[in-house]
């Protein structure tokens, strides 16, 4: 709630509510078709902080949700066994928070409305997966890799969670998706109430560096 507040104070984006009615509008209503026209003509376009830059963004993200299904059967082909899950888009107000508390209400560093994940047995298998990501020019192209994986990576600022978490590009749509890729036991975690702890913990701050660690 702070956080729409905050927003329509500023004046810089819409409220949830509004955000969620404008997306309604199908990708050829005469409003999306205006906006991108805007922002393919060279000096013309709408600010990053403005509600109609982030209608456009999930415009495009409801895009990509087709091309991530057919990148996780791709994949799926190529490492047997491997379970791509497609999550729904995040939501306006999580979006819109984001783009206050992180980025100073720029929204064209949000890079996670479309994301999927790649559910592994195995290091192995997550290896192979990764491998093959890297391989899809000139359709995709990888963005650099956070290895929360890695034993040097310090998770505690995220609860303790771990994954590989990968941005990756579709070339012709040029939205970024975020990849996530996991651990069959370390999924079974999140899905089975651990992520609801991590989002209330997130929400009420308990994991800024004051509240978890001690020095003295």
């Amino acid at each position: 709630a702070h956080a729409s507040d905050a927003l329509e104070d500023q004046g810089a984006l819409a409220p949830p509510a509004k955000l969620a009615r404008s997306r309604k509008l199908s990708s050829d209503n005469e409003t999306i078709r205006e906006a991108r026209r805007g922002m393919t003509t060279p000096g013309v376009g709408f600010e990053p902080t403005s509600p109609e830059f982030l209608m456009l963004l999930y415009a495009d993200a409801e895009r990509m949700v087709r091309e991530m299904e057919k990148l996780g059967e791709r994949i799926r082909r190529k490492v047997p066994g491997v379970r791509p899950i497609i999550g729904p888009l995040k939501g306006e107000a999580r979006a819109i928070s984001k783009a206050l508390d992180k980025y100073n209400v720029d929204c064209s560093r949000i890079t996670d409305l479309a994301r999927m994940t790649f559910e592994c047995r195995t290091v192995e298998q997550l290896i192979r997966v990764l491998r093959a990501l890297s391989r899809l020019r000139p359709e995709w192209e990888l963005i650099p890799i956070t290895n929360r994986l890695s034993p040097a990576y310090d998770a505690d600022a995220f609860g303790g969670y771990r994954d590989m978490k990968l941005n990756m590009r579709h070339m012709q749509i040029r939205h970024i998706a975020e990849v996530q890729l996991t651990l069959v036991p370390i999924l079974r975690v999140k899905s089975s109430g651990g992520h609801g702890v991590y989002k209330l913990a997130r929400e009420i701050k308990l994991f800024d560096e004051h509240v978890w660690s001690y020095k003295g």
